[in-house]
């Protein structure tokens, strides 16, 4: 693991890494932590294919899926590996209040019982559906 504030300090090091964001391409429209990159199929097998002492940081939403990354990496071989504890949304707390904070719910203006994501500062879905939030509960 490590904190928001210790990313911080080996992200403005001359230290080698790679930061892998694990969120949705809706959630990275949302917010998103400078240097990070989506890991996609192409991304992936560039980091299997790599040296698997690259120090790589991964980060999502709130630690959860980018924990489940992390370990995923660590049975590929690779030893030097970090979660973002809190994820973007930490970082949005304690480092850059501008990163915007969001939720996710079942959007009821949507047909599809598709997840969403609700943008917290400007507060629309991201489907235009004009829905309200009365919960605010992050999730």
């Amino acid at each position: 693991q490590i904190t928001v504030v210790e990313l911080k300090r080996v992200m403005e090091s001359k230290t080698l890494y790679e930061l892998v964001d694990v969120r949705t391409e809706g959630e990275r429209a949302i917010a998103t932590i400078e240097g990070f990159r989506l890991l996609d199929q192409a991304y992936h097998d560039e980091l299997i294919e790599g040296d698997r002492e690259t120090l790589l940081i991964f980060q999502c939403h709130h630690g959860i899926r980018s924990q489940h990354a992390a370990e995923y990496f660590q049975s590929q071989g690779f030893r030097n590996l970090y979660n973002v504890q809190g994820g973007i949304d930490a970082w949005s707390e304690v480092i850059d209040s501008s990163v915007p904070r969001y939720c996710s719910f079942r959007c009821a203006g949507s047909i599809s019982d598709q997840l969403f994501w609700w943008n917290c500062l400007s507060r629309h879905c991201c489907c235009n559906c004009r829905l309200t939030c009365d919960v605010g509960v992050m999730f």
